[in-house]
């Protein structure tokens, strides 16, 4: 293994690499997505409060690939809006780490 590839290696996937793939975060619960699957249907749906706790994000990469990630709070009464997004933007941006690093792995690898 040549020096170059021996820095890449020991300095893998770092979190300004993540962030610059990023272009664009969405989040909902999903209770948002229940009722908004609804939307224009005329119809009221009865939404079970539980769905509050589900809290999804959708993050779409500068190629246009798009990663998702979930957090769950324990009860209803602990729905916090600030950590239900911190938790899936954290999920989702591990994913996104995983790719990169296996990006870097077969550039090292060719």
């Amino acid at each position: 293994m040549n020096e170059q590839k021996a820095v890449c290696c020991s300095l893998g996937v770092t979190t300004d690499e993540v962030e610059a793939q990023v272009i664009d975060i969405e989040y909902f619960t999903a209770r948002d997505g229940v009722a908004g699957s609804y939307q224009g249907a005329g119809v009221q749906p009865e939404i079970d409060p539980d769905f509050a706790r589900f809290t999804f994000c959708i993050v779409r990469l500068r190629n246009g690939f798009i990663v998702t990630g979930q957090a769950v709070h324990l009860h209803t009464s602990e729905a916090d809006v600030t950590l239900g997004r911190h938790f899936a933007r954290a999920d989702a941006l591990a994913k996104v780490r995983q790719i990169l690093g296996f990006q870097l792995r077969e550039k090292l690898y060719r």
